[in-house]
């Protein structure tokens, strides 16, 4: 089959939409089918790369400052449209809904191509980029309009995935009135599989940021409002009030990092929690296996990646109680849920007492459910339902 996936964000972008989109596409060539991805310019000034066999096709974006990193893309690109009328694509998939995922669809409707449509984010949780001054009728204004433009999209596909059900939910409070096939992002749990720990690495890590016999609490992701980080600080602060044999590794980058670094200097702890900086994908399973617990507070995930991740790394997640979760997280076997800080607090000072052998083993155990060939699977029963609707009857 000959496949096109539209994205706004690719590698080397480090987020859930990049790093689902990447696995989906290399489980595709994996089993033999041809892929083509289209997707925004590298910024000026990258150093990174695409391999001419990769078959990456970049359309001119300009950064927006506020998003860190995500780039408004041209709707169309002649060049790009020229190349895959060539190829005879059988089928589109878009990632976004804007830019690249604009074009996906004006594509699909000029060479009369069925179109799959990943509703990944829940825009609605990320208005405060666009209503600075936190007015409630503006955001008010602001999710009816998302709610219209999610509803809109999802209709208009041939088929719908979401990653969860709370997204599935999501859509259709919008007022959704089609399918939506639930499929989880599947991982190449072999990379984050604790048997095949880069021992030279961690040592790296351990030696950089000065962590030698100290509980380590690791959050990685975007440094951003939405993943109330600041609640973390905030745990780490009280913490280390009872037992200050901890460190927290804050991993990524995002518009949020400076603030949070001015927080952690105004709550003069910068000697127990340390900002990394963004890591290469290669690097990020190192970050988990030197780490005891992985944490996070957001409340915004639309399936949650990170603590997939963690917890196949053989590591608990410590997560904010969200409804979306419930099926990665079950409370106390292989990690635990709070809703307090207070909560959090207690939670990682009980870890740093006991043996958590046995909740690390779980957690690793848990996360086989969660294999990319699963994904692979189910999204090409996807396509193959899209691609019949479009038959002629």
């Amino acid at each position: 089959m000959r496949i096109a996936i539209f994205s706004d964000t690719y590698a080397p972008d480090i987020n859930g939409v990049s790093t689902s989109t990447k696995i989906l596409k290399e489980e595709l060539v994996k089993h033999g089918h041809e892929v083509v991805v289209v997707t925004s310019a590298l910024p000026d000034g990258s150093e990174y790369k695409d391999n001419k066999s990769d078959n990456i096709l970049r359309v001119h974006g300009v950064e927006l400052q506020a998003l860190y990193g995500y780039r408004a893309c041209k709707v169309y690109s002649f060049r790009v449209m020229r190349i895959l009328k060539k190829m005879n694509i059988d089928v589109i998939h878009i990632q976004t809904e804007f830019g690249i995922g604009i074009f996906g669809r004006i594509v699909g409707e000029l060479l009369k191509i069925p179109v799959v449509y990943t509703y990944h984010t829940m825009w609605a949780d990320y208005s405060h980029y666009i209503n600075p001054i936190n007015s409630d009728s503006i955001d008010i204004l602001i999710k009816r309009a998302v709610a219209r433009i999610s509803k809109f999209y999802a209709n208009k596909s041939s088929e719908l995935i979401v990653p969860s059900q709370k997204t599935k939910d999501a859509l259709e409070n919008y007022g959704l009135n089609k399918i939506a096939h639930i499929i989880p992002t599947g991982l190449d749990l072999e990379r984050f599989d604790p048997k095949n720990k880069n021992e030279v690495l961690m040592k790296q890590i351990k030696k950089q940021y000065g962590i030698k016999d100290q509980f380590v609490v690791t959050f990685l992701g975007r440094i951003a409002k939405e993943k109330s980080i600041d609640v973390i600080i905030d745990a780490i602060k009280q913490v280390i009030k009872k037992n200050d044999n901890v460190i927290c590794l804050i991993v990524g980058g995002g518009p949020q990092l400076d603030e949070l670094k001015e927080l952690v200097q105004k709550y003069n702890i910068s000697k127990y929690v340390v900002f990394t900086g963004p890591k290469e994908p290669s690097e990020v399973p190192s970050y988990y296996h030197v780490s005891d617990i992985f944490v996070s507070a957001s409340i915004t995930e639309t399936q949650g990646l990170t603590y997939i991740e963690a917890m196949a790394s053989g590591i608990p997640a410590i997560a904010r109680y969200d409804k979306n979760l419930e099926n990665i997280i079950i409370d106390g076997v292989n990690g635990y849920f709070f809703n307090q800080t207070s909560e959090l607090v207690d939670i990682i000072l009980e870890l740093m007492k006991r043996d958590c052998s046995n909740i690390k083993k779980q957690a690793e155990m848990s996360m086989t459910k969660y294999n990319s060939e699963v994904f692979y699977k189910s999204v090409m029963d996807v396509y193959y339902k899209a691609i019949y609707s479009k038959l002629p009857a």
